[in-house]
């Protein structure tokens, strides 16, 4: 299922490539999407894997906002500085 994910993934990042923020949020997918992958099963507690799940969806997320235009939604839900979003991504 995750393998079905991530090709999933990398065609609407094939697709979306003419609109940058939304190609950036997708990378950003991917890249959590290949993590968790590499981990499982193996190495996944339920934690890990409801982090990385977290980290898929907050960029897709983010994605969708831009291509419907909707941009005060997104705003209103983010951390205002890169380190605020950081912390946040990261659970601090």
């Amino acid at each position: 299922m995750l393998k079905m994910l991530y090709d999933e993934l990398q065609r609407c990042r094939w697709e979306a490539s003419p609109f940058k923020d939304v190609s950036e949020s997708l990378d950003t997918a991917i890249y959590h999407c290949g993590l968790l992958m590499a981990q499982c099963p193996a190495a996944l507690n339920r934690q890990l894997c409801q982090h990385h799940l977290k980290a898929i969806m907050a960029p897709l997320q983010k994605a969708s906002l831009l291509l419907s235009g909707d941009m005060r939604r997104m705003t209103a839900n983010q951390p205002a500085s890169p380190g605020q979003r950081l912390r946040h991504w990261l659970g601090w």
